[in-house]
């Protein structure tokens, strides 16, 4: 049975999902910093940020919504040592922690210069999708494993911010709040019913669409409706 505090935790995340999706005035930055800010309440980490492939530069991206200058701070350590977390996460597509940066070997430039920025352990967390490689970095202030329900809360925070990231193309075309939040909400029904990632979701969504001659709002509202019921 899920706790309260877990329960609490779902909640405020599909929320602030819907919101960055779903509302015309909420920007990118603005959705994935409410995600952030989720985690770090709950005490995940003490800094967070999202490193977003630069589609024009390969090997490079941009650091996006930092919730503390650090986090720039140590993503430029990143780009100027050509190694760090964030590489090393976006090329397994998965999970990376190290509960003290400045001893991992993995990292002999850019660990103990994090470190001297004032940053103890990191956990980075993939992006995604197709059009949203990157990876969401977690930092605390002093060396500490995560522990499982950090890490999986961490995940859940990425999953969120892949969706805010690859509904772009949607939300441009759409103007309508209500199907924009409807369409966000059936990606995510989507990626956990059948293990797809945002972008993946979003192209089944077309498919359907194109197959059933239906508009992709229409669709949504039923896949929403489906799951609901």
């Amino acid at each position: 049975m899920m706790s309260s505090t877990a329960r609490d935790f779902s909640v405020r995340v599909l929320q602030s999902t819907q919101s960055a999706v779903g509302d015309t005035g909420t920007t990118d930055v603005t959705g994935i910093a409410d995600l952030l800010d989720i985690a770090l309440g709950c005490g995940v980490a003490d800094y967070a940020g999202v490193c977003e492939q630069d589609p024009h530069l390969p090997g490079s991206f941009t650091t996006v919504a930092p919730t503390h200058h650090l986090v720039r701070a140590a993503d430029r350590q990143q780009l100027h040592n050509q190694h760090g977390p964030y590489r090393q996460t976006r090329s397994q597509l998965g999970v990376l922690t190290s509960p003290d940066v400045a001893a991992d070997a993995r990292w002999p430039l850019w660990g103990p210069a994090a470190a001297a920025l004032g940053i103890g352990s990191v956990m980075s967390v993939a992006l995604r999708g197709r059009r949203t490689f990157g990876a969401v970095t977690f930092y605390t202030a002093t060396p500490r494993p995560p522990t499982a329900d950090q890490i999986a809360q961490a995940a859940v925070i990425a999953t969120s911010i892949s969706i805010v990231l690859a509904s772009r193309p949607v939300r441009a075309l759409i103007t309508s709040p209500r199907s924009r939040d409807q369409i966000g909400q059936a990606q995510g029904i989507l990626m956990q019913q059948h293990q797809l990632t945002a972008d993946e979701a979003l192209d089944m969504l077309r498919r359907l669409c194109h197959d059933d001659n239906r508009t992709l709002a229409d669709l949504a509202g039923s896949v929403v409706d489906g799951w609901a019921s």
